[in-house]
């Protein structure tokens, strides 16, 4: 595997957990959603300061845009996942993730103008598991 692609299943190993973990911890969603955001700066700050922060060039409202929709993206799915049961909260996930997969898939076909064969058996195979999932 290249070091690109463990990266990849490192992050999905990492993103699929921290949701279970965090939603044992018995806080509430925007609680639990401000902890992420203080811990995670924690652990990002060091790493961007020693790599150096360049923001020459940035679109910021294109920076800010996306940011946003993160914020309000984890806001809403630490509430739901904080309401969640504990039985039922790795079955709401899964159907977060059904739905997460639709915007890079959208993404993929403007930008590469097109589906191919093989991507396009990949985006069917990948919905059918995450049917059978939920």
């Amino acid at each position: 595997m290249n070091e690109v692609l463990v990266k990849m299943v490192a992050v999905g190993i990492l993103f699929g957990s921290w949701p279970l973990i965090m939603q044992r911890s018995g806080l509430t969603g925007s609680t639990s959603t401000l902890v992420f955001a203080v811990i995670a700066v924690l652990f990002v700050l060091p790493v961007a300061l020693k790599s150096g922060i360049a923001v020459e060039g940035t679109i910021w409202w294109i920076a800010i845009a996306a940011s946003a929709c993160g914020a309000i993206g984890l806001l809403l799915f630490m509430s739901g996942a904080a309401q969640s049961l504990p039985t039922n909260v790795g079955r709401m996930i899964l159907i977060m993730t059904l739905f997460q997969l639709a915007a890079p898939a959208v993404y993929h076909v403007v930008v590469n103008q097109g589906l191919s064969p093989k991507t396009a058996i990949g985006f069917i195979a990948t919905a059918i598991a995450a049917f059978c999932l939920v």
